[in-house]
């Protein structure tokens, strides 16, 4: 991922970076360090000793709360995308329905600012 990253935004885009404990290796907290990404959002179980590499405990309850927040939009795009269990055949339909997803939740953001910009604006007319 971190490697996509870099490839699409270039090396060094990146300054901060987070994911669950399911991501927690050893060579991920390296891969992070060596990309030279200053905030490592790393979960880290409770019985992992060796925390060396990892940020102040301030810096990663901060990031961590950020990725509870993006966990809501991930639903949201979900659920009305319907990316349930995927019953794509191919690998790439089950990428397409995911941009498609992603595509559509963006739509209605976009329609829901411009509804309440416009209903803004013309209650200040009136």
């Amino acid at each position: 991922m971190l490697e996509e990253h870099a490839n699409l935004f270039g090396s060094g885009a990146l300054k901060s970076a987070g994911a669950d404990k399911g991501y927690w290796t050893a060579n991920n907290l390296r891969a992070f360090t060596k990309r030279g990404i200053q905030e490592c959002g790393l979960q880290c179980p409770g019985n992992v000793k060796r925390r060396k590499g990892l940020p102040s405990p301030k810096v990663q309850e901060r990031l961590r709360h950020r990725r509870a927040g993006i966990e809501a939009l991930i639903g949201h795009t979900k659920l009305g995308g319907q990316l349930g269990k995927s019953r794509m055949k191919s690998d790439a339909a089950t990428l397409a329905a995911g941009y498609a997803s992603v595509l559509g939740f963006n739509l209605r953001q976009i329609s829901r600012y411009q509804k309440q910009r416009l209903s803004g604006a013309k209650a200040k007319v009136a």
